[in-house]
């Protein structure tokens, strides 16, 4: 499950190897499976900041040292609203669409990096670093979004409430990649984000509030990032 803002290469598996460990090994000690020692290795899912230590610790090595290249790791602190992704490298007028996956409920799709296709760059994002697109998924949006339209990214910019956003939230289960939805902001605290879509929620129970079933919430902790989008279409 890569992050669209930390995917970057990792020396986990050359260190592992180094250390004469299997995936197994490394995995039992800092108490996680081995596919998910695997998915980083291969740089499809992230470093989760508490695991860090332990991969750091068990491999004898310094945090920093596990990543490739100049480029640091995560911040331990909770990412803000315009953190940018790692940049993506793209045709010259062109923009990457991000995500794969079969839609599920209200609109989930699989955001983890992966780049289907290059797009031409709305004019709002023409220079603007970073800048992605996605497809939206389900109709949980309608008539604002429709399902396979386009909405476009500009990762830096700050969200405010009412605005039209991009979410990745991370799985309970490291193991899945991470979600993403197309949403409207409505606030986001220390303990939660909360969404709005215009059709009811599919899993809103029958005795929730009327309001509830709209809403949708996320644990802060799972939330990876909130990217305002600038624009749509169809591509």
């Amino acid at each position: 499950m890569a992050d669209i803002r930390f995917l970057m290469e990792n020396r986990v598996k050359e260190l592992r190897e180094a250390a004469g460990l299997t995936q197994t090994d490394l995995a039992d000690r800092i108490g996680v499976t081995w596919q998910t020692i695997s998915r980083i290795e291969n740089a499809h899912t992230r470093i989760m900041p508490k695991h860090e230590k332990n991969l750091a610790r068990e491999l004898k090595v310094d945090p920093g040292a596990l990543y490739s290249g100049d480029r640091q790791p995560p911040r331990q602190d909770p990412p803000s609203n315009a953190s940018p992704p790692v940049p993506i490298p793209h045709i010259t007028g062109t923009i990457p669409m991000l995500g794969s996956g079969v839609a599920g409920l209200d609109g989930k799709f699989v955001l983890n990096g992966n780049r289907i296709m290059d797009v031409l760059c709305p004019p709002q994002l023409a220079g603007v670093p970073d800048a992605y697109g996605v497809f939206v998924h389900g109709g949980s949006m309608e008539p604002r979004y429709h399902p396979g339209e386009a909405v476009f990214v500009n990762p830096h910019l700050p969200v405010r409430q009412t605005d039209y956003v991009v979410v990745q939230i991370a799985e309970e289960d490291e193991s899945q990649d991470m979600a993403g939805y197309v949403k409207r902001f409505v606030s986001m605290n220390s303990r939660e984000l909360v969404l709005e879509q215009y059709q009811p929620r599919e899993d809103a129970p029958d005795d929730v509030p009327e309001a509830e079933r709209f809403t949708m919430r996320f644990d802060r902790k799972r939330v990876v990032a909130v990217h305002k989008i600038v624009g749509s279409g169809i591509v």
